[in-house]
């Protein structure tokens, strides 16, 4: 097999091991002593659910270690690859991706991957990244549907992708902005009606933060 398409696959399994640890359990079993499916809501593990439910404390606590995961795991495909270059990057963020919205120990069910997905293309262009980012949150604002802001990051930056980072980062995109729609889409399917559930995320931290 050629050597870079191993880079690749260890890359891919190691992160996806990573990113099956679901930080957003850690701490639901922590602080509320139940998984988060019991929590109420999407009964997702992620920082959106955890906040509504939990806390500004508790829900910043999730996005850091969802993060954390990330970055371990793109820090360690560069350590360990470093003559790959930065896509390797990129690899190591889809797999921490994976891990996070379809943990193998968990049947499968995890989060949405804004916060993995967000960092790994922050991580992999600052520049382009953080322009999906700044689009993605202003839809979300807007909007008032945390899932259409989740899903418009991944997809903006299938531009940069294809026109200036060439094939091998454009599929990439592509796998990762299919990931995130399809964990996205039951709860953003009524978009069209106007019938989504809205989580107006700043109007929740700030009504935590009064308490």
């Amino acid at each position: 097999m050629n050597t870079h398409i191993t880079h690749r696959l260890i890359v891919l399994v190691l992160s996806y091991l990573l990113g099956c640890i679901l930080t957003g359990e850690i701490v639901s079993h922590a602080v509320a002593h139940k998984p988060a499916s019991e929590l109420g809501g999407s009964g997702n593990p992620g920082m959106a659910n955890i906040t509504s439910h939990l806390g500004i404390v508790p829900g910043l606590t999730v996005l850091f270690g969802d993060l954390l995961k990330c970055g371990l795991a793109m820090l360690m495909a560069y350590k360990l690859f470093p003559e790959e270059g930065r896509i390797i990057l990129f690899y190591a963020g889809l797999g921490a991706s994976f891990g996070h919205c379809l943990p193998f120990w968990h049947q499968f069910k995890g989060g949405k991957a804004v916060a993995t997905s967000s960092l790994a293309l922050f991580v992999f262009s600052p520049t382009w990244g953080l322009l999906s980012l700044a689009i993605g949150l202003i839809i979300t604002l807007i909007s008032g549907y945390f899932s259409l802001g989740g899903v418009s990051i991944p997809f903006f930056f299938l531009f940069p992708a294809y026109f200036v980072y060439g094939k091998e980062c454009f599929i990439l995109a592509v796998i990762l902005f299919l990931l995130c729609f399809f964990r996205h889409y039951p709860y953003g399917k009524n978009f069209p009606a106007g019938a989504g559930k809205k989580t107006y995320l700043l109007k929740i931290i700030a009504q935590k933060l009064k308490k």
